[in-house]
């Protein structure tokens, strides 16, 4: 039998591996606390290739400036997300400003838009969310310089949606679509009073992002909306593109817009309504992210 001299140092010694198995070891750090916020700002500077579809009766702000021509865009495109637990805020800020000038002409915009969303999303089970949105999205100045900061419109919108990841190419991608209530609002020269009013319908939207290789992204969105009083008048636009990352600057980029807006009942005439209109461009340039 040990001494009780032996019986506490063997006791210390005990005690000392419980508290050495109770410490990290030596260079491993504590679990680092989650960061619910995550940011984005990038600033482009790009040559652009554009090309138009019925641009001059288009209803949609961002195709009515666009010319068949060469010409600079600059670009900003941010974002801010907060996501702890079931619960996500998203903000989204997109500019686009481009000019073009010809022999024997002024300057002209070319390519014109201003776009903030901002979502509040709460996971049921994942992927169901509910949802409550909203929307500014106007141009700088239309086309003739005579106006700024019109057409435009804005809306807030709440519902029902899902999000998927990772379910079709092999990096990384997400599926998302929402259904729900919208009320609207739209202002510009080329309105009526009835067109102004608020316009109160559901909304649906379908996106799609893909992550097909590094430096590689491609992108789909749709969305469209009628309002209760005539769910005959719907507005759909949808976009896509591909953008790639030559270098760490250097960008290319394919994409295209489309929009058509079916004719309302109450409709004071009739240009533009029922009709296709198509913004389509090639860009190459540089972005730095701030």
């Amino acid at each position: 039998m040990a001494s009780p001299a032996i019986q506490a140092i063997q006791a210390e010694e005990a005690g000392s591996g419980l508290a050495a198995e109770a410490l990290p070891a030596h260079g491993e750090e504590a679990d680092e606390v989650v960061n619910p916020w995550r940011r984005s700002l990038r600033l482009g500077l790009f040559l652009n290739q554009s090309a138009a579809r019925n641009a001059d009766s288009s209803r949609d702000g961002s195709i009515r400036s666009t010319e068949d021509a060469i010409s600079y865009r600059l670009s900003l495109d941010g974002s801010l997300t907060w996501a702890e637990g079931a619960n996500e805020v998203e903000q989204r800020l997109r500019l686009r400003y481009g000019r073009v000038k010809e022999e024997d002409s002024r300057w002209r915009t070319n390519s014109d838009e201003i776009r903030y969303d901002i979502s509040g999303l709460h996971f049921l089970e994942r992927p169901h969310f509910l949802y409550l949105s909203g929307r500014v999205q106007t141009s700088f100045e239309e086309p003739n310089g005579s106006s700024h900061l019109t057409p435009g419109l804005t809306f807030i919108s709440a519902g029902y949606g899902q999000r998927h990841k990772d379910i079709f190419l092999p990096i990384t991608d997400t599926f998302e679509v929402r259904a729900g209530l919208r009320a609207q609002h739209r202002w510009g020269r080329d309105l009526s009073s009835d067109e102004k009013d608020i316009d109160v319908g559901l909304e649906a939207r379908i996106a799609y992002t893909n992550n097909l290789r590094e430096g590689v992204d491609w992108r789909f969105e749709i969305e469209s909306f009628a309002p209760f009083d005539d769910l005959g008048h719907m507005t759909t636009w949808a976009e896509i593109g591909i953008d790639l990352q030559i270098s760490p600057w250097l960008v290319a980029s394919l994409s295209a817009r489309a929009y058509y807006e079916t004719e309302p009942r109450k409709a004071e005439s009739g240009f533009g309504y029922d009709s296709l209109s198509l913004r389509q461009e090639a860009l190459v340039g540089f972005t730095w992210s701030l």
